[in-house]
């Protein structure tokens, strides 16, 4: 399994500083998690800064919710073991 980290902004600012801001966010929260045991290999990120926005929640600031990173595990397929079926 994998971790997929993607960091997003709101509007706030230039477009080149979200890049830069997301990608800080991403790379942030992937040290803590380095930190915390997982393995490097298994978390990968990217900064999307303003590119794909996240729609608001009921009633929520639209521009809070995309500052964030969000998280998507991605599971490797099982292989079958030798002598199980």
């Amino acid at each position: 399994a994998s971790l997929q980290l993607t960091g997003r902004t709101d509007p706030t600012g230039t477009e080149p500083a979200n890049q830069a801001l997301s990608r800080w966010r991403v790379e942030a929260v992937r040290q803590v998690l380095l930190q915390a045991g997982l393995s490097a290999p298994d978390l990968n990120g990217i900064g999307i800064g303003t590119t794909s926005p996240l729609p608001p929640r009921d009633g929520g600031d639209p521009a809070a919710i995309n500052r964030s990173v969000s998280f998507q595990v991605r599971l490797s397929p099982l292989t079958p073991r030798e002598g199980v079926r």
